[in-house]
């Protein structure tokens, strides 16, 4: 016995997992008692009465003596009632009133007169403009020839202005120069050549004067 009990205390862990495992058993045969309890005795059958049947050719005796009738018998969803409908007395219709008509008045009536109106005024025509290019008219004078300071020689012209009456100042040009649209083209101690501006070509003598056109102006003309 002793021996055993030495056993047991070297091996508590042995010993404690069986009893562990002793009384899990013990408590699933213990639930299982509880859920499945012996069966009773089965007890003993007694006979019943017998009753009678109810679809015996008795049951159907009270139909014997039924006759139909020989009218329709009112439905017993359908209520009726004798009541009597109220009368309602209606007004008699209103006649609309006469319309009221105003007196004839004896004053004659004054009509406006109407004045035709007046035709409209044409509107203003613009005058038609048109630009037309016109010469001028210069008197050039041949005073003298000599050379200027490049050496080249110039002749000296003076021209004058008949509308104006203005007579411009000595121009010394050189052979191709020009003035207010007069180009030199040849001069010597006679002679003097000019081309004017409509192109014509002009010879003045020495100290003497001629009647050429300068530079055109554009000429506003309104019709």
């Amino acid at each position: 016995m002793k021996r055993f009990w030495k056993q047991l205390q070297s091996e508590w862990e042995i010993a404690l997992c069986a009893f562990a495992l002793l009384a899990l058993v013990c408590a699933l045969a213990a639930g299982w008692m509880q859920l499945h309890p012996p069966t009773p005795e089965r007890a003993s059958r007694k006979q019943a009465p017998r009753q009678a049947s109810l679809l015996a050719p008795d049951a159907c005796a009270f139909l014997k003596g039924y006759t139909e009738p020989t009218e329709d018998l009112p439905s017993p969803f359908v209520f009726e009632g004798q009541t009597k409908a109220l009368k309602v007395k209606l007004p008699p219709p209103k006649t609309p009133p006469k319309p009221v008509v105003p007196p004839k008045s004896t004053v004659p009536e004054v009509r406006p007169k109407i004045e035709p109106a007046p035709a409209p005024t044409p509107a203003p025509v613009a005058p038609k403009v048109t630009y037309q290019k016109v010469y001028g008219v210069r008197f050039i004078t041949y005073l003298y020839n000599t050379r200027g300071a490049s050496g080249r020689p110039v002749a000296a012209i003076q021209l004058a202005d008949p509308v104006t009456n203005q007579t411009a100042p000595p121009a010394m040009l050189p052979i191709g120069g020009a003035a207010d649209g007069i180009r030199i083209v040849s001069f010597d101690e006679q002679n003097l050549i000019v081309l004017d501006a409509r192109g014509k070509r002009h010879q003045i003598a020495f100290g003497k004067s001629a009647r050429v056109s300068s530079a055109p102006q554009i000429v506003e003309i309104r019709q």
